[in-house]
């Protein structure tokens, strides 16, 4: 067996993406998450596998077989059918069969299947674990419980055989075996709800009140989503550079969770911007350990290594992303700037070249270009990358970026402007604020600094200091009408609406054409209830035909507000969807117009795709409030307004909201 057909079942964590086939080795994780009983991940690993080849049968095979054994019948049967004509009589087929049979009643027909399945894998855990559950549907107690004991005797965390155990010591009425068996079942598989259900139904069945109040407790951190919020706010915390928050939630995190890599990253990032190297280190691997092969993690880790300047291991996590997924630019770009570092020039410009091709945005790719220029003393080739470059702060000026230092200041600059952007870009903001100290302390007028120090600030919820940047641009370039409008929005932020404005102004007088201010300037208007100043401001980006969602669909929530203009609103939401067809707003928009126009149906459709796509959003949740109320669906509606609520309380709409759940609670 060659190294690339090996197992990989103990120590994923070895295996090299750049030297090994990623799709047979993401093939392997698959079959060994589901031999161990982790259908989640074997799910996600069977999934990265047919992304990459789509008629990978064995990879089909594998999500066949889970699916039927969660009860997803139709699912099973997709499955089953990609695998007919080449497959149908292999391992997983047969399985699937015996499986899909069972839950049909037909169990000579499943027993059948299953022998064939046995006879060509006869230790495979999930086989030897099916054959105790048909037993067990048959009531045959004794060839169950041997066959789930014998899934143990030879892998000892194969939750679903412990389950299995549960309900046979239920079945015989013995509640305290029953309970252990489960307890363990969970303790291999904690994000198995079904386990949980069950547990808790015989702890209310016996009558152990206690241990069932715990175990609804515990069952709640696992409810869909709700892990997926701590983690949200994990990395809020580091974007807002809370990292003592951010490593005390971690910590919180990681003690109700088996499995969650998440919490390892938000730790090693705070550690890293801490300045606790070791420990960092550490957190970095476990990161890359507890998900390894998937693009994200060794993404992150690549980042985290990156700001610690551990360049080698930052460029191998790289690699290792670009080898699973070629067309990850994400990843492809601090490569380039890696090169960059290491003094390989062209290395660096030919990478960002390719990026080109892979849909990056010419923009960026040529800014960075033009300061590798720089790092070789190359001040035409500079000059002319920064022609398009410049525009990462839009409205910038030729003469603006005209500074070139030679020599060691010239390479420490490129660097230093790089690195910052790729900082920024990964929301790593307090070490791009840190290079954009160094850039302007080399260079006091550095324009490219000052405003991304300013919108990290922003980022960090730290108006007044990004208001302090932003000025300086200001002084320095009094016409970068850019400047002005992230002068107003952070204005904006802290509510001071007069100079808000002022800057917004500014912003349009500097450039008439400029449509971001416009939708700035609108969004002021509405927010302080003046709607036909707001809907004037939406129309002049329309007149401009730029191509702008957001002045299409804030247009088409004002005008949903008026009976009149229903037909214009729907045109307006119509034309956001055109633009943006995944933005959430997008579909808050024409979700909200079919409330209005009185399409529930309609309506409750979008709004419903717009919060999931958005689950925290206010107004989304108020609209959706709205449409279950007009419908007649006083349950959800209360749902989704209390939610809506909860989330804030000074939104618009935040006090029809509030009318409609006191009427609902009479």
């Amino acid at each position: 067996m060659s190294e690339s057909q090996a197992p990989f079942s103990d120590e994923p964590g070895k295996i090299d993406f750049t030297q090994t086939d990623p799709t047979t080795a993401g093939l392997n994780l698959a079959e060994t998450r589901l031999k161990q009983g982790l259908m989640q991940e074997a799910i996600q690993y069977a999934q990265f596998v047919i992304l990459r080849d789509k008629q990978n049968h064995k990879a089909h095979g594998i999500l066949g077989t889970i699916y039927a054994l969660t009860g997803q019948k139709k699912m099973a049967e997709g499955e089953l059918a990609l695998l007919k004509g080449v497959n149908d009589k292999d391992f997983y087929a047969e399985l699937i069969k015996a499986m899909l049979k069972a839950q049909e009643g037909k169990f000579k027909e499943a027993e059948k299947h299953m022998g064939l399945a046995l006879k060509k894998e006869p230790s495979h855990p999930v086989a030897i674990y099916y054959s105790g559950s048909l037993n067990l549907a048959q009531n045959n107690l004794g060839k169950a419980e041997k066959a789930f004991k014998d899934v143990i005797a030879s892998n000892a965390s194969f939750a679903p055989a412990y389950a299995g155990l549960g309900q046979v010591f239920w079945l015989r009425k013995n509640a305290k075996e029953a309970i252990s068996y489960y307890q363990k079942a969970i303790e291999n598989d904690q994000e198995n709800l079904i386990y949980r259900r069950q547990l808790i139904e015989i702890y209310k069945s016996t009558g152990q009140k206690e241990e069932e109040s715990k175990a609804l407790v515990e069952f709640a951190y696992y409810t869909p989503g709700v892990k997926e919020l701590y983690l949200r706010r994990g990395l809020e915390l580091l974007i807002e550079g809370s990292y003592e928050e951010a490593i005390k939630l971690s910590d919180k995190l990681l003690g109700i969770y088996k499995r969650f890599p998440g919490g390892y990253y938000i730790k090693a990032a705070a550690q890293v911007n801490m300045g606790k190297r070791d420990d960092a280190l550490g957190n970095i691997e476990t990161y890359i350990k507890s998900g390894f092969g998937f693009p994200r993690i060794h993404h992150d880790a690549g980042m985290c290594y990156l700001a610690l300047g551990e360049i080698d291991r930052a460029d191998e996590q790289f690699k290792t992303v670009i080898a699973i997924d070629p067309k990850s630019g994400r990843s492809f770009v601090p490569m380039t700037i890696i090169e960059q570092i290491k003094g390989n020039y062209d290395r660096a410009l030919q990478g960002l070249r390719l990026t080109l091709s892979q849909g990056e945005s010419p923009y960026l790719v040529h800014y960075l270009m033009a300061n590798i220029f720089m790092a070789k003393g190359d001040k035409n080739n500079y000059q002319k990358g920064m022609a398009s470059g410049k525009e990462m702060v839009p409205g910038v000026k030729q003469e603006a970026i005209s500074f070139f230092p030679a020599g060691k200041e010239g390479k420490k600059l490129a660097e230093d402007r790089n690195l910052m952007m790729i900082f920024f870009l990964n929301t790593w903001y307090d070490k791009a604020i840190q290079k954009s100290d160094a850039i302007t302390k080399l260079y006091e007028k550095d324009l490219f600094a000052w405003y991304y120090k300013g919108l990290s600030k922003i980022a960090q919820k730290n108006p007044q200091e990004a208001i302090n940047s932003f000025n300086q641009i200001v002084t320095i370039a009094p016409d970068l009408f850019s400047a002005h409008l992230a002068l107003g929005q952070t204005y904006s932020q802290i509510n001071d609406n007069e100079k808000a404005l002022k800057a917004f102004n500014k912003a349009i007088e500097i450039n008439p054409s400029y449509g971001p201010a416009y939708v700035a300037l609108g969004d002021v208007y509405f927010q302080t209830k003046d709607e036909e100043k707001a809907i004037q401001s939406y129309r002049k980006v329309v007149e401009l035909n730029i191509k702008s969602p957001d002045a299409y669909q804030r247009l088409a929530l004002i005008l949903a507000g008026q009976p009149k203009s229903h037909d214009e609103a729907l045109k307006m939401a119509q034309k956001a969807i055109e633009l943006a067809p995944q933005n959430p707003f997008s579909l808050d928009a024409l979700g909200w117009v079919y409330v209005q126009r009185g399409e529930l149906k309609k309506g409750i459709e979008k709004l419903k795709e717009a919060s999931s796509l958005l689950p925290q959003d206010p107004v989304i949740l108020y609209h959706l409030g709205v449409g279950y109320y007009k419908n007649n669906n006083p349950k959800d509606a209360k749902n989704a307004l209390q939610s809506s609520l909860n989330i804030s309380t000074s939104f618009r709409g935040a006090d029809q909201a509030a009318e409609i759940l006191k009427k609902l609670s009479k």
